[in-house]
C-alpha cells in the first residue's frame, strides 16, 4: 500500500473502464480481504506487468464498493 493513500472518488456520470486494486497477501487478514474483493467482483489478471494483478470491473463499481475499497486503501487507479 502507498504511503499516502490518496481516497478515490467515484464519479457516476463518467466511470473507468475499470480499478487496478492492490490486494494484500500474506498478511493478517489478507485471505478474508481477498474474499471480499473476489465477492464483490473483482478480477486476477496473471499476464498484468507490474505489481499490480487484480482490477475491479466497471459493472461492479457501486459507492459502497468504492468505499470499502477506499476504507482498505487498496485502489490503485484506474484502468484504462
Amino acid at each position: 500500500m502507498p504511503a499516502s493513500y490518496t481516497p478515490y472518488t467515484l464519479n457516476p456520470s463518467a466511470l473507468p473502464y475499470g480499478l487496478w486494486i492492490d490486494i494484500p497477501f500474506r498478511t493478517k487478514g489478507s485471505t478474508a480481504i481477498r474474499s471480499e474483493a473476489k465477492g464483490r467482483g473483482a478480477r486476477f489478471v496473471p499476464a498484468a506487468k507490474g505489481k499490480i494483478k487484480w482490477w475491479m470491473p466497471k459493472n461492479r463499481l457501486t459507492a459502497d464498493t468504492v468505499d470499502w475499497l477506499n476504507k482498505n486503501e487498496m485502489i490503485v487507479g484506474e484502468r484504462k
